[in-house]
């Protein structure tokens, strides 16, 4: 028997986890927009006392649980804790128009060779067929933890067993969730405003936030890695942090460039500050990056402080002018 659905990998933006990255594909299959998903998100600079070198961070947290939002959208998500014969539950969810999304553990999967054999990793594949004859499933993954690039794989009956087997003994007990989730199709979709009806909605909300607590929190930010940087001796003890933190940092201003351009196109003025503001931090991580190889000091890129008040000085036009196409969106809805 081989049951094979047609689901495409979402190479646009990595979005929070890996879990996203195995659902997103699902949404769209079914033909609904993963922009109401993340017109749920807030992204904030918010405090983080416990971190020496990242006394503040950019995060971006739904308002929402997963579950809800995917009910509006008709889209039915169903749980199984452990599975005691993966293979035939698996099976059995495909052929019911179920789309499974598994954890399973990376150290025990061939396919990464990134981390088999080398560091226990929890990660979720998205299932979308299966071949009974071949004993293989269709899946869709990235060949490593540092790849957004997701693409269609084949992955052996045992291969999967081994690797989901392993994910039970040395995660399940202490996870936070189930293992396995099945997406299917209600066809009853009970959404009542738009995606980008929705985004203004909070957006407008959490209006005193941004403009206050967000932008002083992004300021502390942005003086630390100054602080950081300026001095030798602090980015060479600090650098694989910075590195780390920045990559952080850039996926979830990417996830908001996504946003933005997909949902308030309209906002181009603001669009421009938040693209402009990206693309330095993209720069300061391969000045950091360029020094971590070389350990040679940038002295040119950190010659002034440029870099890190033109960041701040974009976050603060970007907030401004984000607001302004919040108010003219909602003056046309009233009209």
């Amino acid at each position: 028997m081989e049951k094979f659905y047609d689901v495409k990998p979402f190479n646009d933006l990595f979005y929070r986890n890996c879990f996203f990255s195995a659902l997103f594909p699902v949404v769209q299959y079914f033909g609904q927009p993963i922009e109401y998903i993340l017109a749920h998100d807030r992204i904030s600079y918010e405090k983080n006392d416990n971190n020496e070198v990242w006394p503040v961070n950019l995060r971006m947290e739904s308002v929402h649980s997963i579950d809800p939002i995917l009910h509006e959208l008709g889209l039915k998500i169903e749980t199984l804790f452990q599975s005691e014969d993966i293979i035939a539950d698996l099976t059995e969810g495909l052929e019911q128009g179920k789309l499974p999304l598994l954890n399973i553990d990376c150290y025990a999967l061939p396919m990464r060779k990134d981390l088999y054999r080398q560091e226990h990793w929890p990660h979720v594949l998205l299932i979308s067929g299966v071949d009974t004859v071949n004993r293989v499933f269709y899946v869709i993954e990235h060949r490593e933890r540092e790849s957004m690039t997701y693409e269609r794989r084949l992955l052996s009956f045992d291969d999967l067993e081994q690797a989901y087997s392993s994910f039970v003994e040395h995660f399940l007990s202490n996870w936070e969730g189930a293992s396995i989730y099945y997406i299917s199709d209600t066809e009853t979709s009970s959404t009542v405003l738009s995606s980008s009806e929705i985004w203004v909605k909070q957006l407008y909300e959490s209006k005193q936030k941004l403009e206050g607590s967000h932008l002083s929190n992004a300021a502390e930010l942005v003086g630390q890695l100054h602080d950081i940087c300026m001095q030798e001796d602090k980015l060479q003890q600090h650098t694989q942090e910075l590195i780390k933190g920045l990559n952080e940092l850039i996926l979830v201003k990417q996830a908001e460039q996504y946003r933005l351009r997909h949902m308030m196109p309209e906002a181009q003025a603001a669009l421009e500050q938040l693209t402009a503001q990206l693309d330095l931090f993209q720069k300061l991580r391969r000045v950091i990056g360029k020094f971590a190889m070389t350990n040679v000091y940038p002295h040119k890129a950190f010659a002034d402080d440029s870099i890190f008040t033109s960041i701040l000085h974009l976050e603060r036009e970007y907030v401004s002018l984000l607001f302004h196409a919040v108010e003219d969106h909602r003056m046309k809805e009233r009209v």
